[in-house]
């Protein structure tokens, strides 16, 4: 809750000293992202960190076994996407780099709804980190 009063004190500021006009874009796009930012249904979940064990490649998927502990279809740390998918070839990289390179990495995923192949969730975002 800090963060969006931070976020709207920072947005409303930024038009002070600015046209009429502008305040009232400012307010008006500080609305939207309190209104985008308040549904939690939109926020799906990034995962705790976690090393990339073996990365695979089946019939137009994509799969990667990790130590991340989320299951929720049954194989911890295992996840998967499409080669159809728009970051498909992105995301592989990622995951090989950090398989090459023993570095973390975190997924999205929606523990709500398992979308769940090879005993594995969907992916559909991931990152590397330290």
């Amino acid at each position: 809750m800090k963060f969006k009063r931070t976020l709207v004190t920072f947005l409303l500021m930024c038009g002070a000293f600015s046209s009429p006009l502008i305040q009232i874009m400012n307010k008006r796009l500080a609305a939207i992202l309190l209104m985008a930012l308040g549904v939690p249904a939109l926020a799906l979940a990034w995962t705790a960190g976690g090393l990339v064990n073996n990365v695979y490649s089946h019939n137009g998927t994509h799969i990667i076994d990790t130590t991340i502990l989320d299951a929720p279809c049954g194989t911890a740390g295992r996840f998967w996407w499409s080669e159809t998918y728009p970051d498909a070839k992105y995301m592989f990289a990622l995951a090989t780099t950090a398989l090459v390179a023993q570095k973390q990495i975190s997924v999205v995923h929606d523990p709500t709804t398992p979308n769940c192949l090879f005993g594995g969730q969907l992916a559909t975002h991931m990152v590397i980190t330290r």
